[in-house]
């Protein structure tokens, strides 16, 4: 469920995201579909905004601070790669909800 595999010098996983910006409301996620996970965020892609909001948004589902929690492949894409410092084990089960 949206795991990669364990980063090798700091605990956490790779997550990968699609993101559909600029939308009517913000859902994270609105589905998990095998290793992707799929989210809505209402700002708009343009100076980075929706990059905050959703880093925000993520920070929230997962209940870590906004800074274990980076972008590191898809900036100016819709497709994302997130690292996310947090145990394999407890994303599966915050994502098992959805």
């Amino acid at each position: 469920m949206g795991v990669k595999m364990d980063h090798p010098k700091t605990q956490g996983i790779y997550i990968e995201i699609v993101v559909k910006a600029n939308s009517k409301k913000t859902e994270v996620p609105t589905r998990v579909e095998g290793n992707i996970i799929y989210v809505k965020i209402k700002s708009p892609p343009r100076h980075g905004k929706a990059n905050k909001e959703l880093l925000r948004e993520l920070s929230k589902l997962f209940n870590v601070s906004q800074d274990r929690i980076n972008i590191v492949s898809g900036h100016s894409s819709s497709r994302k790669t997130i690292f996310l410092e947090m145990s394999q084990e407890n994303v599966k089960d915050i994502l098992s909800q959805f």
